[in-house]
C-alpha cells in the first residue's frame, strides 16, 4: 500500500494560535470558576462529567465541552477515572487556599475586558477609555468602586489576593526589629500591612485608604488577632493629609497614575516621613530592556486604558524618587508578580 506523502500543516504556529483564541480560554476560565467547578477539582478528587453536572445542576452535554477546553488550555487532564485539575494548579485555583488567584476573576470579566474592546481608540488618542464601559456622569472608575458594595467588595479580595502572599515575603528584609510605624496608602483591605505586623512584633501600623474600606480592615484585623496594632484612616491621598510615618507603602497605587499625577503624591510622603524613613513601592516591574515579563506589559495596556496610569521599571520609579526628594533604595523581588522599590528619605 502506498503511503501518503507527508503533509505540510499551514496551522498557526502555538504562541499565535493562543494569542488569537486567548479571550475564548479566559472567559472558559472564569465561567468555570463562576460555576464552583474548578474549586470543586482543586480538592483533588476526579470526576466524571456525568457526576460533576448531577453536582452542579447543569447541561452534562454543556459541561463536558467546557471541561474539554480546560483539558486543551492544560488545566485539567483526563483519563479513564474521570477529569482531574494537575497537582501545581490546584493551589491557584482552589478558594480555600492562600494562593487562589480568582480573586480577581470579577474584576477582570466586568471591567478589563470591556476596556479591552477600545484598545484601538487607545492608540489613536492616547487616553483612558473607561467612560465607555461604566455608568454615570464624571464618576471615575474608582468613585464607582467605592459607590458599589459589590463592587467594593471583590475589587478589595482582587488586591488582597494579588498582595498578600507577595507581601510575606517582601517584608522580610525590612529589618524592623525596632518597630515603628507604616503607613499602607491605598492600602485596600490591608494585605501589605498585615504581613508586615505578623513579621515584626513591635511594628504598628495604619491603612490609609477611603472610609468604606474600613470595615474590611477591621475584619482583617480581627482575623489576623492583630487588635490596637493596626489602625485605620479614611480619606483621600490626593486631597487629604498625610500621616505621620516611618515607612509608607505604596501597593498598586503609582502604576495607576502617570509621572505627573504621582510626583505631588511622592512630595507629600517626603514631607510626612521621618528622618530617615523608607517609603516602599510595591508593583509589577518591567526588565531594564522592557521586553518583558508578558503579564506586566498586558497589565500595562490594561492602565492605559482604565486610568490612564503606567507601569514602570525599578530604574524608572528610581528615577521618580529622586524627582520628589527621595535616595533610591534597593530593589527586592518577590516569586510573584509584585516586587519591591524602597526609596530613604535622607
Amino acid at each position: 500500500m502506498r503511503e501518503s506523502p507527508d503533509i505540510e500543516s499551514h496551522s498557526p504556529p502555538p504562541v499565535l494560535e493562543r494569542a488569537i483564541f486567548g479571550f475564548m480560554a479566559s472567559h472558559v476560565l472564569f465561567a468555570a470558576d463562576d460555576l464552583g467547578v474548578l474549586d470543586l477539582l482543586a480538592q483533588g478528587e476526579a470526576f466524571e462529567s456525568t457526576a460533576l453536572a448531577t453536582k452542579l445542576s447543569v447541561s452534562e452535554e454543556a459541561l463536558d465541552r467546557l471541561l474539554t477546553a480546560l483539558v486543551g488550555m492544560e488545566l485539567l487532564t483526563r483519563d479513564g477515572g474521570g477529569y482531574r485539575m494537575p497537582p501545581q494548579i490546584r493551589p491557584f485555583l482552589s478558594r480555600s487556599h492562600g494562593l487562589y488567584c480568582g480573586g480577581l476573576f470579577p474584576l477582570l470579566k466586568h471591567f478589563s475586558m470591556r476596556t479591552f474592546m477600545h484598545l484601538g481608540d487607545a492608540l489613536v488618542d492616547g487616553a483612558p477609555q473607561w467612560k465607555k464601559v461604566l455608568p454615570g456622569e464624571g464618576a471615575a472608575p474608582f468613585d464607582l468602586i467605592y459607590q458599589d458594595a459589590g463592587a467594593l467588595e471583590r475589587f478589595a479580595q482582587a488586591m488582597w489576593s494579588l498582595g498578600y502572599q507577595a507581601a510575606t515575603e517582601l517584608v522580610r528584609p525590612l529589618a524592623l526589629e525596632r518597630g515603628g510605624h507604616l503607613v499602607d496608602l491605598g492600602g485596600g483591605s490591608g494585605s501589605f500591612a498585615v504581613a508586615a505586623l505578623q513579621q515584626w512584633p513591635a511594628l504598628t501600623a495604619d491603612v490609609f485608604d477611603r472610609p468604606a474600606m474600613e470595615s474590611t480592615v477591621a475584619r482583617q484585623r480581627d482575623a489576623h488577632g492583630l487588635g490596637s496594632r493596626l489602625g485605620f484612616v479614611g480619606g483621600d491621598f490626593f486631597q487629604s493629609g498625610l500621616p505621620r510615618a516611618d515607612l509608607y507603602a505604596l501597593g498598586f497605587i503609582l502604576s495607576d497614575w502617570t509621572d505627573a499625577q504621582s510626583l505631588p503624591l511622592l512630595r507629600a510622603i517626603h514631607s510626612a516621613l521621618a528622618p530617615g524613613g523608607q517609603i516602599l513601592i510595591l508593583e509589577r516591574l518591567f526588565n531594564e530592556q522592557r521586553t518583558g515579563p508578558l503579564p506586566t506589559a498586558l497589565m500595562d495596556l490594561c492602565m492605559l486604558l482604565e486610568t490612564g496610569g503606567k507601569h514602570r521599571s525599578a530604574a524608572q520609579y528610581h528615577a521618580l524618587l529622586r524627582q520628589a526628594g527621595f535616595s533610591p533604595g534597593p530593589v527586592h523581588h518577590s516569586s510573584y508578580e509584585k516586587h519591591m522599590v524602597v526609596g530613604i528619605k535622607a
